[in-house]
């Protein structure tokens, strides 16, 4: 599928699609004639102070715009022309022994674009003489990490004039709004991983370890599909579970719990994120199935409600109104519901935000493009997104209802909190229970498109796990 993945892209051109789309946008935006947009792909880098490289990811911005998989190339793109140029380093012969090293003629050849040596930058460059180079500066609204534009330095760059500012709110806002072809690229590798967690499921058992579980999944995407996990595993079984990104792996699945199993895959650069949670005996006790069903009804109260122009926080604010008037039903908080959704109690058993974009990257870029900002109250500024929802958006919906035995502790020391809540029925779940539902999502015209499909309802999960076998194909 990985080379599927690769075919079909050059085949539909989507990176042609991007750079017109961007440059679309580009003009729109006042840039100047004669202009370029420049970039530089990721380096391999080196575990510690050995020879040995960790494993090559690109860089994002990069492969969205040039479609290019090759470390260290510089990417040139002329706004007024569309023309492309690569600048690839020149190599030590002696790496020839091992491993195949992209030359300008290589490059030609794989991309059909112009492509020259790096030794020939300056050169190229002063014959382009372009008005301005723009190049990729700006801050993760996630993880605070700034575009390293540093890490290309050439001395002809200072011979012109570079603009730092204009471009990464542009390009970011275009990766938030797939292509179609970026969507079909994401369905198939959501269903690959959704095929992944099928498997999962069918392994399970006690006695076995999470670790176990977490390689059910990256076999089976490997060797059917060619792809890599998107993150690290999460696969936490009983306590385990109430801890959101646990990735240790280590302990035994035992019986009569829950294991939560957050896992994705990446192919051609595009991720999926998927989580769900089962009974490692097949299933579902009452407590377990209250609360799974519980985070169930939120996650498809709210996939019902997306449409574009539909505010995010609202669907968290929804998610939390569903889960608390279960956990009412089950008397493990008691009063108004509003009241408490008002208080932020949601934020106790759902201390993460609802969803993020994803594309390129899992936690995908542009959740606070355009001056958006944080709402700073609990649960609500873990949230990677305030915007409204648009069209062509990916989002992941992924409620979940957690017994944290400190968060449950810190509640019921706070008077403003603890009025809506039984210490005595909650005893029966703290640190037990953690459940989580995890879908990729798309964004539609009228209404969404849930693109990742393992079973989810507890009927399919326990004749899954019990027979073996599903009743439908996914892919």
């Amino acid at each position: 599928m990985i080379t599927s993945l690769r075919q079909y892209a050059r085949t539909v051109q989507l990176h042609h699609k991007i750079q017109t789309h961007l440059l679309k946008q580009f003009s729109q935006a006042g840039a100047a004639s004669n202009s370029a947009v420049l970039l530089k792909s990721a380096s391999m880098a080196s575990v510690n102070d050995t020879d040995t490289d960790y494993i090559f990811v690109q860089d994002s911005y990069f492969f969205y715009l040039f479609g290019v998989e090759e470390a260290d190339i510089v990417g040139l793109l002329e706004v007024d022309s569309a023309k492309i140029h690569l600048f690839v380093p020149k190599y030590s012969e002696n790496l020839r022994y091992y491993m195949v090293l992209p030359t300008p003629e290589s490059l030609r050849e794989k991309y059909s674009y112009e492509a020259h040596y790096l030794d020939d930058f300056a050169e190229v460059l002063s014959s382009l003489s372009p008005s301005v180079l723009y190049l990729n500066k700006g801050t993760n609204t996630d993880s605070k990490v700034t575009t390293p534009t540093s890490y290309f330095t050439h001395p002809a760059l200072s011979s012109f004039h570079t603009n730092e500012d204009f471009l990464y709110p542009i390009l970011t806002e275009c990766r938030v709004h797939k292509h179609p072809e970026e969507v079909e690229i994401l369905r198939r590798v959501a269903l690959a991983a959704s095929e992944a967690h099928v498997e999962m499921m069918k392994q399970c058992r006690p006695g076995m370890k999470e670790f176990q579980l977490a390689g059910y999944f990256t076999g089976h995407i490997a060797v059917n599909y060619g792809q890599t996990s998107s993150y690290s595993p999460i696969c936490g079984c009983g306590h385990n579970a109430v801890t959101l990104h646990y990735v240790d792996n280590l302990e035994d699945v035992t019986d009569n719990s829950l294991v939560l199993c957050d896992l994705g895959s990446r192919g051609y650069g595009y991720c999926s994120d998927i989580t769900r949670t089962y009974p490692t005996s097949g299933k579902f006790n009452e407590d377990q199935k209250k609360v799974y069903e519980a985070v169930l009804d939120a996650q498809q109260s709210v996939i019902d409600a997306l449409a574009p122009g539909v505010n995010w926080v609202d669907m968290h604010k929804l998610a939390e109104r569903v889960i608390l008037s279960h956990l009412k039903e089950i008397g493990i908080v008691q009063g108004d519901v509003s009241e408490m959704v008002e208080a932020r109690l949601g934020a106790v058993f759902m201390p993460h935000g609802l969803g993020h974009f994803i594309g390129l990257d899992v936690h995908d870029v542009g959740g606070y493009n355009g001056g958006k900002t944080r709402i700073d109250e609990p649960g609500l500024r873990n949230l990677r997104t305030v915007r409204d929802l648009e069209e062509g958006m990916v989002i992941t919906v992924e409620p979940g209802c957690y017994f944290i035995p400190f968060a449950i502790e810190s509640a019921l020391n706070d008077s403003n909190l603890a009025r809506f809540l039984n210490a005595e029925v909650l005893e029966r779940f703290k640190g037990k229970i953690g459940v989580r539902i995890e879908d990729d999502v798309l964004v539609t015209s009228e209404g969404s498109e849930v693109l990742s499909n393992p079973p989810k309802s507890v009927e399919e999960i326990e004749y899954l796990m019990k027979e073996k076998k599903l009743l439908i194909h996914l892919i």
